[in-house]
C-alpha cells in the first residue's frame, strides 16, 4: 500500500518528476511527501525558515500544469504584518522555487533559509529510507541558487526590504529529466461555472503527467504522482478513451508505446505471452514485483482487450488510415491473446500470479472479488467488465478489419462476438437475483451475484440489450449504490462493504465516468444527467483537481467528500474525468472514418457547451450546444451530421 498523503497536502507533477508537500509547501518526511525523480525520493524534508521559525501562511494556488503559489506573513514582533513572502515553484526539467519578498511601510531585514534532508528510497519503501547519505548531498541533482548562498543541503538569503519595494532570489534543484513536446488541447466551455476550471486542470494534470519513455523515445501519460509514474497498460489507455475529445492524437501515442512493448515470447515470472499489452513498466530506478527495473510486467487482463478497443475509437475519431494499418497486425495478435487466456467456458480469466498480483483486472486489490456472506474469492475469477472489453474489442477489431478492406475477416469476427454476447447472456445474467448481472464467475464458473460498479461498464457495450441496461441503471444509481457524489465500487448493503476498502465500497471517478458514457450511449438522460452533476460537484468539492478515489460515504451524511488517504493526484483516468463529462452530456458519437457524426445532447434547456476547433480526421469542426440541439461548424464538407 502506498503511504499516505499529507493532509490537504500539494502536488505538482512534470515529466517525471513529482513534488507533494504539505498545504504549506512543508515536506516533514513523515508521509509520502517528497521531491521525487521516477521511482526514488530525491528530496524527504523541505523546511522554509524565516528568521528561524516556519512563517505564518496566508494562501495557496495552483497556477499551471506544474506550478503554484504559496503566500506568507512577516509579522516580526510587530502588531501588524510588515511584509509578505511569496513563493512561486515549479517543475520542468528539475525543481525552480522563486522567492519574493513585498515590504509595506516599514524597513525589513529578514534571514530566509530553505533546509533540505535528501532521500534515497523508492517510492513503496519510505519507510525504509537511509537519511545518512555519504557527504549528506542531494544524489543525482544539483543544487543551485541565485542571490543566495548554497551548501550541500540548505539555501540562505540575507534580505533588506525598504517601504514598498521588493527583493527577491531564486533557487532550485537540477534533475534533469527530458520535457515532452506540448499538446493542444481542444477548447471547450460551457454555461455551467464550474466545468471551465474542472476542464483547465484536467487539460494541466493530463500534461503534467505526460513523459517521454526513454527507451523508445515515445510519449506516455504516466498513470499519477508520485507513485505510479510509470507506464500502466490500463491506466494509460482509459485516460486516452475518457478524454478522446481533448486530444485524439494522445490515443495514438498511447497505442505506438504498448505495441512496441508487447509481448512477444513466454516467461513466467513476467507474465509476458505473444499478443499481450504490459501491465506496468517502471521506467526509474524500483523493478516491479521483485524484476529488473526497465522490465515490463505484464500481470493485466484488460489491457490487452482495451488496446483493441481504443484503436477501434481512434479509427472512430478520425485516425489517419495508415497509423490504423500500422497498428492492425499488433491487434490481431492481441485478440488471439485474448482467446488463449480464457476459463473453460470461454471468458478472460484472471488466474493469480504467484509472485504478482493475484488479481489481474482493474480492481486488482486482494480483496477485491467478494461473496453474497462477504468472504474474498480466492484463486481464478473471469470478472464482469473484461467480458465488456473482449466483446467491444471483437466488433471494433471487425470495424477496422472492414475500414483496412478485410470484409472476410470482419464477418468472422461479428460471428465471434455473436457467439460471446450469447455465452455471456447464458453465464453472467442473473434473473433471480437483485445484483441481475454477476461481478464475476468463480474458479468454477459460478456467478458471483453482488452488486457492484463492475457491471456498469457494460452499458458502453453491445453486450446487454436495453431492458437489462435500464435496469442495471436503475440499481446503480439507487441509493444503496449511489454515494451522492458517484457510485460506489461496492453496494453499501453487502456483506463486505467498508466505504474506505480500497475497491470495496470506495468512488471512483473514473469508474464513473465510464459508467456515465454508458448511460448516455444507452439513452439513460436522466441518470446520465444526475451523475454527470455529482461528478462536477465532485470536482468543484476538490478545488477542481480529482482524486484517484475517495470515501464511499453517503453525502448525505458527510456533506463533504471523505478522502482516501493514499489517493493519488493528479491520477490519469481521474484527469479525463472532465472530458468525460462534455462528451457525454453532447451525446458525441463520432464515426469519422465514415465521414459520420452524431451528436444527442442531454442538457438542461438552459445550459450551453461549446467545443471549438475539434482536430479530427483531418477537420477543424467547432460543436455548439443548449439544451437538446446542437450546431456544427467549420469543416463540415462531406460530413453526414446526424443531431438527436
Amino acid at each position: 500500500m502506498p503511504a499516505p498523503f499529507p493532509e490537504h497536502g500539494l502536488s505538482l507533477t512534470r515529466a517525471g518528476l513529482a513534488l507533494v508537500t504539505s498545504s504549506d509547501g512543508t515536506i516533514t518526511g513523515q508521509d509520502a511527501g517528497g521531491l521525487y525523480r521516477r521511482d526514488r525520493r530525491i528530496v524527504s524534508e523541505m523546511r522554509l525558515l524565516v528568521d528561524g521559525s516556519p512563517p505564518a501562511q496566508l494562501s495557496g494556488t495552483r497556477t499551471a500544469a506544474s506550478a503554484d503559489r504559496l503566500t506568507y506573513s512577516y509579522w516580526n514582533e510587530a502588531p501588524d504584518p510588515q511584509a509578505i513572502i511569496v513563493r512561486e515553484r515549479s517543475l520542468d526539467t528539475g525543481y525552480r522555487e522563486a522567492i519574493v519578498v513585498q515590504g509595506f511601510r516599514e524597513p525589513v531585514s529578514l534571514q530566509i533559509e530553505i533546509r533540505l534532508v535528501p532521500g534515497n528510497a523508492t517510492v513503496y519503501h519510505l519507510d525504509d529510507e537511509d537519511r545518512t547519505q555519504p557527504g549528506d548531498t542531494l544524489a543525482e541533482a544539483s543544487l543551485w541558487a541565485e542571490g543566495a548562498e548554497v551548501t550541500a543541503t540548505t539555501v540562505t538569503a540575507e534580505l533588506v526590504v525598504d517601504p514598498g519595494e521588493r527583493a527577491a532570489f531564486t533557487w532550485g534543484i537540477d534533475l534533469g529529466a527530458t520535457m515532452p513536446d506540448p499538446r493542444a488541447v481542444t477548447s471547450v466551455r460551457g454555461s455551467d461555472p464550474r466545468l471551465q476550471p474542472a476542464l483547465e486542470h484536467a487539460a494541466w494534470d493530463l500534461e503534467a503527467l505526460t513523459v517521454i519513455d526513454p527507451n523508445t523515445a515515445r510519449p506516455f501519460v504516466a498513470a499519477g504522482a508520485p507513485h505510479f509514474l510509470a507506464v500502466f497498460g490500463r491506466d494509460t489507455l482509459n485516460a486516452s478513451r475518457l478524454a478522446m475529445i481533448a486530444n485524439p492524437e494522445r490515443s495514438l501515442d498511447t497505442l505506438d508505446l504498448l505495441a512496441a512493448y508487447q509481448g512477444r515470447t513466454r516467461h513466467d515470472l513476467t507474465l509476458e505471452a505473444p499478443g499481450g499489452i504490459l501491465h506496468e513498466l517502471r521506467i526509474g530506478d524500483m523493478g516491479v514485483f521483485g524484476l529488473e527495473p526497465g522490465t515490463s510486467y505484464y500481470g493485466s487482463i484488460d489491457s490487452t482487450p482495451l488496446f483493441v478497443v481504443t484503436l477501434a475509437e481512434a479509427l472512430h475519431w478520425g485516425a489517419p488510415l495508415d497509423r490504423i494499418r500500422r497498428l492492425l497486425p499488433a491487434a490481431r495478435t492481441a485478440m488471439v491473446w485474448c482467446r488463449n487466456h480464457t476459463d473453460e467456458l470461454g471468458f478472460l480469466q484472471s488466474v493469480p500470479h504467484q509472485t504478482g498480483l493475484g488479481n489481474q483486472a482493474w480492481k486488482d486489490s486482494g480483496d477485491s472479488i467478494v461473496r453474497p456472506d462477504g468472504t474474498v474469492v480466492v484463486g481464478a475469477n473471469s470478472p464482469v467488465e473484461v467480458q465488456g472489453y473482449v466483446h467491444q474489442a471483437l466488433l471494433g477489431l471487425a470495424e477496422v478489419e472492414a475500414a483496412t478492406g478485410d470484409l472476410g475477416a470482419e464477418a468472422s469476427l461479428r460471428r465471434e462476438a455473436a457467439a460471446f454476447a450469447e455465452r455471456f447472456q447464458q453465464h453472467f445474467v442473473l434473473a433471480d437475483n437483485p445484483a441481475l448481472i454477476a461481478m464475476a464467475l468463480d474458479s468454477e464458473g459460478a456467478p458471483i451475484g453482488v452488486r457492484a460498479s463492475n457491471a456498469g461498464r457494460l452499458l458502453a457495450t453491445e453486450l446487454i440489450d436495453d431492458d437489462l441496461a435500464e435496469r442495471l441503471a436503475d440499481r446503480l444509481m439507487s441509493g444503496d449504490e449511489f454515494s451522492g457524489w458517484g457510485i460506489r465500487t461496492l453496494a453499501e448493503s453487502e456483506t463486505a462493504y467498508n466505504p474506505l476498502g480500497y475497491h470495496i465500497g470506495s468512488v471512483w471517478p473514473h469508474d464513473n465516468a465510464m459508467i456515465l458514457q454508458g448511460l448516455a450511449h444507452r439513452g439513460l438522460d436522466h441518470h446520465a444527467r444526475r451523475l454527470a452533476a455529482a461528478l462536477i460537484d465532485l470536482a468543484a468539492a476538490e478545488h477542481y483537481q480529482l482524486p484517484e478515489l475517495l470515501g464511499g460515504f453517503g453525502r448525505d451524511h458527510f456533506p463533504e467528500p471523505v478522502p482516501y488517504p493514499a489517493s493519488g493526484r493528479p491520477q490519469a483516468w481521474a484527469a479525463a474525468v472532465p472530458y468525460q463529462i462534455v462528451t457525454s452530456l453532447l451525446g458525441l458519437q463520432p464515426a469519422l472514418h465514415r465521414d459520420e457524426l452524431r451528436l444527442r445532447p442531454i442538457l438542461e434547456a438552459d445550459q450551453r457547451i461549446v467545443v471549438a476547433d475539434l482536430q479530427v480526421g483531418g477537420r477543424s469542426l467547432t460543436i455548439e450546444a443548449r439544451g437538446a440541439d446542437a450546431t456544427v461548424t467549420g469543416d463540415t464538407d462531406g460530413l453526414a451530421i446526424t443531431i438527436g
